[in-house]
């Protein structure tokens, strides 16, 4: 832990310079984000309508109410919590945009007995699994919109898919091993490893009292996430490494 501490003091407390990250070719017009109205659950408006359009307004209001009864889940039990995850899957099938809902292979019932920094602390385990792995698609699967990676904002979930690819093919993942992740407040994190530099003054450390900070241990280097509370699961919302 010594070392990740001073890794991360580094990555916090300093600002190098980087190459400008290459331009996405252009998104699929089709997969605008739109985002609800209490801002919780961004969803891919479709055929590229804008937000005044009956179909994209339908379906914000069917993932806002996915949002509401994914939030429920904890208030419920046995068969009855199973019959609501059930019908919130099936009616999130028809959605282009962040779940709601823990992965499949998650242990519910161990899941939500668990405390808000736990839960959190088993997503970011799992995303960072997935990161070394280097299975992009299940990176994604963690992830919500609007997603900051480094010091650039991803608004359609289509482009975040893309430049996650193209960003792990960038890295040797079979050499990174993940020796631990560390779960934090955004208080606690700028308590014990300082404010973040200019350059992730953009990200959103503060917007929500719902919002987990975890750090990662990847081979002797930090690798820094924000997550926000999305219904019954928490969501990867910035990266840095």
């Amino acid at each position: 832990m010594l070392a990740l501490a001073l890794t991360v003091g580094l990555v916090l407390a300093q600002d190098p310079a980087e190459p400008a990250p290459q331009a996405d070719p252009p998104a699929d017009a089709a997969d605008p984000a739109v985002p609800t109205s209490d801002g919780t659950q961004p969803v891919a408006a479709p055929g590229g309508g804008s937000s005044a359009d009956p179909a994209v307004a339908a379906m914000k209001k069917q993932a806002d109410e996915l949002v509401r009864a994914a939030t429920k889940l904890k208030e419920l039990t046995g068969t009855e919590r199973d019959k609501a995850i059930e019908d919130i899957r099936k009616k999130s099938e028809a959605l282009v945009g962040s779940p709601v809902l823990p992965p499949r292979d998650f242990n519910f019932e161990d899941y939500y007995s668990l405390s808000e920094p736990d839960q959190a602390l088993v997503v970011a385990r799992s995303f960072f699994d997935a990161l070394v792995s280097g299975d992009a698609g299940k990176v994604v699967d963690y992830a919500g919109v609007p997603f900051m990676l480094e010091d650039r904002r991803i608004d359609r979930p289509s482009e975040l898919r893309s430049t996650w690819a193209r960003h792990l093919r960038s890295k040797r993942t079979d050499l990174i091993t993940l020796y631990g992740v560390e779960v934090l407040t955004a208080t606690e994190m700028e308590k014990k490893y300082g404010q973040p530099p200019a350059r992730l003054k953009s990200w959103p450390w503060r917007q929500s009292q719902q919002q987990y900070v975890a750090v990662a241990n990847l081979s002797g280097r930090a690798a820094i996430i924000v997550m926000k509370a999305a219904g019954a699961t928490w969501q990867v919302i910035a990266y840095h490494d």
